[in-house]
């Protein structure tokens, strides 16, 4: 209570002392700018210029609030944009997942007008586009998903290269993936995608090539590589089929397991008995009826025109000694 007291007395004291002095010496202040003038006593200028002071500083304030600072009204507007960006995008993909195609462009399309990383939005876009058989709009919305970042060239590129698969152009699909596959160690996935394009393509060779990398990565899983690997080798005979040095080529390149698979062998033999080289059909499947028993080689054994006809005979009744159950 006494310190109020105290206080009141003080600013009851300070106030009488200004007065005293305004009403002693009120002073005098002139301001002149062209054809106007403005006198006041200089109490009155203080008073003036201090409400100067006090609003430039309120409208900075306001100006402030308005478009700068993380709470200002702009930001909060931002923000609200990017809020309702989201929400659209979210929508966009529901409807992208239930396949309404024309409704999910139009929707992450609007949404990528304020989103802050609106890539997603165009890749989607253009493979909603895809599934619209809308090939210009396809390139277009790629296009502006390279603008929008930079440095997702491998994702727009693979993006790009999956599509041409489903389209069946396996060879815009091998091109499209140019960059990518010059780095398979960071996007494994490419090799894939060149996988199914090879495959699409019947490049034998290219894909051949391809099968390290494709084991490497474990890109596969054991048996799917062996039938892949299989499948690649029998096609190249089949390449092969009127070229003898190139089927011997093809041949040498079957990795040595796999050189007593029956149905490799017998790919094999067949052409090497079209195109006359006997010993070597007959060596081929001597060798893998050795490692193996084949109903299938023994079948085809006896189309093989062997220089000696009798040993051909006798070992071929020597198989029936060992085997009175086969009927080949």
């Amino acid at each position: 209570m006494r310190k109020l007291f105290a206080i009141s007395l003080v600013t009851l004291l300070l106030g009488v002392g200004i007065v005293a002095v305004i009403e002693t010496d009120p002073g005098y202040v002139l301001v002149s700018y062209g054809n106007y003038t403005l006198e006041a006593s200089l109490w009155v200028g203080l008073l003036l210029l201090l409400l100067m002071v006090l609003s430039t500083y309120l409208l900075l304030q306001l100006a402030y609030w308005v478009i700068g600072g993380r709470r200002s009204l702009v930001s909060w507007l931002g923000a609200r944009k990017t809020r309702n960006a989201q929400r659209l995008t979210t929508r966009g993909v529901i409807s992208f997942t239930e396949g309404n195609w024309q409704t999910a462009r139009r929707q992450l399309l609007r949404a990528a007008q304020h989103s802050e990383a609106p890539l997603h939005n165009y890749l989607l876009a253009a493979r909603a586009s895809a599934q619209l058989h809308d090939t210009d709009k396809v390139q277009e919305y790629l296009r502006a998903a390279s603008e929008a970042e930079p440095g997702a060239a491998v994702a727009v590129e693979i993006a790009q290269a999956e599509l041409k698969l489903q389209s069946g152009d396996y060879l815009q699909a091998v091109t499209a993936l140019d960059q990518a596959a010059r780095n398979v160690s960071r996007h494994p996935y490419v090799l894939s995608l060149l996988r199914q394009a090879y495959e699409g393509l019947k490049d034998w060779d290219k894909l051949l090539e391809l099968l390290p990398q494709l084991q490497k990565h474990k890109l596969l899983t054991s048996e799917e590589f062996e039938q892949l690997q299989r499948q690649v080798h029998h096609d190249r005979f089949a390449q092969s089929n009127s070229d003898l040095q190139q089927l011997r080529a093809s041949w040498h390149k079957v990795p040595r397991p796999l050189q007593r698979d029956a149905t490799l062998v017998a790919a094999y033999v067949g052409n090497l008995i079209k195109l006359g080289d006997q010993d070597a059909a007959e060596d081929a499947l001597l060798y893998a009826l050795k490692q193996e028993w084949s109903v299938t080689l023994v079948r085809q054994y006896g189309y093989v025109h062997s220089v000696n006809a009798t040993r051909q005979l006798a070992r071929a009744e020597s198989w029936l000694t060992a085997h009175p159950e086969e009927p080949q």
